[in-house]
């Protein structure tokens, strides 16, 4: 079964070229991955859980014009959602060099006009604002605040992807919303009084 397939099954929705280049981007990471090892996943199985946990923040996230992923590793959370979401920029950081490689060869294979990849750490990136930055398991919450404070406006908000056992690193935020699904948590945390 198609990772499409399997998103048509969710309260999820996509369109049909979102998730025709889903499909595209699961085959050639399989590609990628069994010779530069990507990431754990080695079937479509495995795979699209990390898809659709990338994903599922669309379904509470308000509209954004832009965004920075820290720490995008082949691709998740953010070239993810720049398949999905061709109306926003997305700044993809990812210093590793076979990843950032990866993360090009998708943007030129599906065309994704709406991404920009930065292949150095972000604690190296010149500052400039944003709506919304994402991160995936880089470090913990007060560590990725800390980080990304300088690229945030009043408005800004940061989306950190987690397990349900680090739910409590939302504690040291005055302004955050936490959203469960299944052994995932996704901490939305609010520029705007969240200094810690």
């Amino acid at each position: 079964m198609k990772i499409s397939q399997k998103l048509e099954t969710t309260d999820l929705v996509f369109s049909k070229d979102a998730l025709r280049d889903l499909d595209r981007f699961a085959e050639s990471f399989l590609e990628w991955n069994a010779i530069h090892n990507l990431g754990g996943a080695k079937d479509l199985d495995s795979l699209y859980p990390h898809i659709l946990d990338s994903l599922y923040p669309l379904s509470f996230l308000e509209e954004f014009a832009n965004c920075m992923d820290i720490g995008t590793g082949a691709g998740f959370p953010g070239l993810i959602l720049a398949i999905c979401k061709r109306d926003a920029h997305f700044f993809l950081v990812e210093p590793r060099v076979k990843r950032a490689s990866f993360l090009q060869f998708i943007k030129a294979t599906l065309r994704l006009d709406n991404v920009t990849i930065i292949r150095e750490r972000v604690e190296d990136i010149e500052s400039f604002t944003l709506d919304l930055i994402t991160s995936k398991a880089v470090t913990d919450a007060k560590m990725l605040y800390a980080l990304s404070k300088r690229f945030l406006k009043e408005d800004s908000k940061l989306l950190l992807y987690k397990g349900k056992k680090t739910q409590a690193q939302g504690d040291a935020f005055k302004n955050v919303e936490i959203f469960t699904r299944d052994s995932s948590s996704y901490l939305l945390i609010n520029q705007e009084e969240s200094e810690l």
